[in-house]
């Protein structure tokens, strides 16, 4: 995997300077940094398209592997470009993995939640675990002896499931923990994650002793003897479900194991798997030539095959929606599960029939027409291509395909396109019987073998492992692996360079050019190099990850370095554009240029952004270079960059900025050791202290945060120091837990604003941004000037106070609900009052709030101040009021008896409201120690008329 993390990390200075630091690297050739601005015209030709379509390599760059990804680049360099690379490397061949004990016979296996395969052993009597990289961790005996599990599956509490056929027997494994025997060694080109966090790299050892999953199983008899349960399932109801082969359902409740039973139409013998409807019902398959649906009632209805006795083995939800079922004499079905009409002409491909309830066939080849209603439990049935093939288990693959298992007539795996397309792919081993199928999380498919005592593994990730350096790329290219059949939208095409020798994965040097759906990983110096020329793009690519992007395969240096370039892309604000740049070992990506624009990526996150995988230095670090966009305002354009600066480098954070015009906006920023942003590298730079200087974002000065009010807007005020004239956007963030520093980084993105600069040089805001928060969170902003010059995040400024901005009796914004924020213990010091206009009466200048039940009791100390709503002020006056209140709280449909506010707590003061209409009484003090003042209670207000004052007990 490279050297030891220990050889990436850097010794900062304080203060970057505008030269690269740290170990030394080779040299590169750099174009000039203004050379961006001037437009560059090029010849251009028509476009070359070249294919990869073998993952060999022979490190030969005079004669390398036809096919290869280094003949394909070989081959554009010699062309004009822009030219494409595309991908059809066909599947990996099989792998298959031994279990413990010989004549164990594997069966069913499904893919856990802690991203092992679980399967059981039928003769052996076990439940085992199974990690992506074929290594048994741990085998299970079930208590009782002979009990022949089949199937296997995850429960809504997280545990296995699984039946047992001759025990008559439920049974069920909660993972708990286990402590290794012996030492394990990791295979090479490998990394294992375990419970708990711990991760070992190729070739490492598991020490002895250490903790792994293990588990605790209970079983549960099923009430009626000899039933035989086969097939289990998670209801719709939350109730595992399972078939018996004496034509009965079961269904056990997972909290205390209670067995309820429900009979099947007569001659429902052998019923196999079932699994949980998208229509809300059970669907199972009765090997005598049915497919049931079956309520959480028991009711059931059953569905012919077009032949009798055509052993459906199985049923599981499709890609499509539909129901997919093997049957063993050599066809896949679906079923409809709801009634659908048909949005365009369909014809039946060859080999396969479709027919209705109703009694209508559609042949291979025929059209069935535009609008027609094809009733749930209409069923297409392929033919298997292989005779003989004996399908009895089914899964949907990364790929959106089914896979399935051909039993003892064939010994192989297939895959079924919605449209009816097969390919099929022999198991080396032949005569194994392949029975049950899952798809990993890793990607592949894998199976269990019944006579073959393994478990194999088919598909997934296409690994090109370079034996030397590739090529730089010195014409203008467009690498794509979204072509790759297989790809749904994650990378499945794997550049590792572990065999690279003193590499970076792909060095770009023509500009112009493009590379997308790639994962690169385990390189010696950066995963991409871009230099020199500018205008490339870099898009849905995972760098520094495993395929999954959940596990780190750094590169040994940045993620992405560009060197040099200008003008490039990283990311993008469409969906799926972005790259996760994680669990690299210096930053994740290095930006020594200018102009670029970086969106909508997962910096220091795994691929669903939500768990660390930091890189090891700075998420992004800009240096020397200026006018580069990081994230943006717009839908899409920001990036999430967490988790960074694992090594604790003084300096690091999330982004370091060493140039200038450098605009960071709009972007989830948190979770980062060190500063969210850091000009300099120097830690927290204060106002004032670089007054009149130059350097990085020309010391940009962060806004003073003074006050914030939550709700469902989030009211901000403070002021900014600045060029007198000149006018700043301002970007507010909410965080849920301060920066050790004081000063936020930036997790939720809640709007922005502007402040012009008066002649004095500091200027007060007042902001209102639509993002919602809550008193206790914690408010942070940036300022960046009209060049781009950006700050670091402000010092952390609590929410204290919840602001009522809708006149609606509850939800979100409300004053109901603000008060049971307070009471919860998430509201503030104050409730106070931003209502835009009241929805009933759009020409009244008062806001009421016509409330159609009672209040709840306020039982913490607030200030409820209704002279905070805009228009409103206190009584001036000595003689007279010229009090002005613009909050009505009308109880006129509040109930009976109900009472208008109830003050249960002491500490709490109510002033500036009206409050009218109300049953009960206008305002109850049940406490001591409470201030009530300026209200209008038991009369109608408007501007400062009183028609009464009374109401108070």
């Amino acid at each position: 995997m490279g050297k030891p993390l220990s050889s990436g990390l850097r010794t900062i200075a304080p203060k970057r300077s505008t030269s690269r630091q740290g170990r030394s690297r080779p040299s590169r050739g750099r174009g000039p940094l203004w050379a961006w601005s001037l437009e560059r015209m090029e010849d251009r030709t028509l476009l070359a398209s070249f294919l990869v379509t073998t993952a060999a390599d022979n490190g030969d760059n005079t004669n390398p592997v036809p096919g290869s990804l280094r003949q394909a680049i070989l081959s554009s360099n010699a062309v004009t470009g822009p030219n494409t690379i595309d991908f059809n490397i066909p599947a990996e061949s099989m792998a298959e993995f031994p279990v413990p004990i010989a004549g164990s016979v594997p069966v069913g296996i499904t893919s856990g939640p802690d991203g092992a395969l679980w399967f059981v052993e039928r003769s052996g009597n076990y439940v085992a675990r199974m990690t992506t990289l074929g290594t048994v961790t741990a085998e299970y005996p079930i208590p009782t002896s002979g009990s022949q599990p089949i199937l296997i599956t995850t429960g809504p509490d997280g545990d296995f499931w699984f039946t047992e056929n001759a025990g008559n027997k439920i049974g069920r494994l909660a993972p708990t923990t286990i402590v290794t025997s012996s030492a394990e060694t990791v295979p090479a080109d490998a990394t294992v994650t375990r419970f708990g966090g711990g991760v070992y790299t190729a070739g490492s050892t598991i020490p002895a002793g250490t903790t792994l999953p293990a588990g605790t199983i209970t079983e549960y008899a099923v009430p009626t003897p000899n039933s035989g349960p086969w097939g289990i399932a998670q209801g719709p109801d939350g109730a595992m479900w399972f078939t018996e082969n004496i034509h009965q359902l079961g269904r056990v409740a997972p909290a205390t194991g209670a067995i309820t039973e429900f009979a099947l139409p007569s001659g429902s013998l052998n019923v196999g798997g079932l699994t949980n409807g998208p229509d809300g019902n059970l669907w199972y398959a009765d090997l005598n030539g049915f497919i049931g649906r079956v309520t959480t009632a028991g009711v059931v209805t059953t569905f012919a095959t077009s032949v009798a006795d055509s052993q459906p083995y199985t049923v599981k939800v499709g890609p499509d929606g539909a129901l997919w079922f093997p049957e063993r004499t050599g066809k896949i079905g679906r079923i409809t599960a709801t009634d659908a009409t048909t949005a365009a002409d369909a014809v039946v491909p060859a080999d396969a029939v479709t027919y209705t309830p109703g009694g209508t066939v559609y042949t291979a080849g025929s059209t069935i027409p535009a609008g027609t209603l094809l009733p749930a439990g209409t069923i297409t049935e392929y033919t298997v291509p292989t005779s003989g093939s004996q399908p009895i288990d089914l899964t949907v693959g990364a790929d959106g395909a089914l896979w399935f298992t051909e039993f003892l007539g064939a010994s192989k795996i297939g895959r079924l396109t919605p449209d009816g397309t097969f390919t099929e792919f022999a198991v080396p081993n032949g005569g194994v019987a392949p029975a049950g199928i899952a798809a990993g999380s890793d990607g592949n498919i894998w199976f269990t073998e019944y006579l073959g005592d393994r478990v194999g593994r088919l598909g997934g990730p296409l690994t090109i492992l370079p034996t030397a350096p590739l090529p730089a790329i010195t014409q203008p290219v467009t690498i794509d692996g979204t072509t790759q059949p297989g790809y749904a939208g994650t990378p499945v095409v794997v550049l590792d360079g572990a065999a690279a020798g003193s590499a970076s994965g792909l060095t770009i040097v023509a500009g112009d050019s493009t590379v997308k759906g790639l994962v690169v990983n385990s390189f010696s110096v950066d995963g991409l190099d871009l230099e020199t020329n500018g205008g490339d793009t870099i898009q849905s690519n995972y760098i520094g990850t495993d395929p999954t992007g959940r596990i780190a395969q750094p590169n040994d240096g940045m993620g992405i370095a560009v060197l040099g370039d200008f003008g490039d892309t990283i990311g993008g604000t469409a969906a799926g554009a972005g790259n996760v740049v994680s669990g690299n070992l210096e930053c994740g990506l290095y930006l020594d240029s200018m102009g670029n624009v970086v969106q909508g990526n997962l910096i220091g996150t795994d691929a669903t952004g939500t768990a660390p995988l930091g890189n090891v230095a700075t998420g992004i670090e800009i240096l020397g270079s200026y006018s580069n966009q990081i994230g943006g305002t717009t839908a899409g354009a920001g990036n999430t960059i967490a988790y960074n600066n694992t090594a604790d480098i003084a300096g690091d954070g999330g982004v370091l900025v060493g140039g200038s015009g450098d605009a960071i906006e709009g972007n989830s920023i948190h979770d980062n050791t060190g500063l969210g942003i850091d000009l300099g590298g120097d830690g927290v730079t204060l106002n004032g202290s670089h007054a009149g200087q130059s350097g990085p974002n020309n010391w940009q000065e962060f806004p003073v945060i003074t006050s914030a009010i939550g709700g469902a807007a989030t009211q901000v005020a403070g002021s900014l120091t600045g060029t007198p004239g000149a006018t700043y956007t301002l970007d507010f963030y909410a965080n849920a837990v301060a920066d050790p520093s004081g000063y936020g980084q930036g997790a939720i993105y809640l709007g922005s604003g502007t402040v012009t600069i008066d002649s004095t040089g500091t200027t007060a805001f007042a902001v209102t941004v639509p993002g919602s928060t809550t008193p206790g969170e914690l408010i942070t902003a940036t300022a960046t000037d009209s060049a781009g010059d950006t700050s670091e995040f402000s010092l952390d400024v609590p929410i204290t106070t919840v602001a009522v901005t809708t006149t609606a009796d509850s939800g979100p914004g409300s004053l109901r609900q603000a008060i049971l924020d307070v009471n919860a213990g998430r509201g503030g010091d104050t409730i106070d009052f931003n209502i835009p206009f009241d929805p009933v009466n759009l020409f009244s200048i008062t806001r009421t709030i016509y409330l159609a039940s009672p209040l709840p009791p306020i039982t913490e100390p607030v200030t409820i101040d209704g002279y905070t709503q805009p228009a409103a002020q206190p009584n001036t006056l000595t003689i007279g009021n010229n009090a002005a209140l613009m909050i009505y709280l009308d109880g006129t449909s509040a109930g009976s008896s109900a009472d208008g506010l109830t003050l249960d707590a002491s500490g709490i003061t109510v002033s500036g409201l009206v409050i009218d209409n109300f049953s009960g009484n206008g305002i109850v003090i049940d406490s001591g120690g409470d201030t009530v003042e300026g209200n209008h209670v038991g009369g109608t207000m408007v501007g400062s008329t009183i028609s009464k004052a009374t109401g108070v007990w």
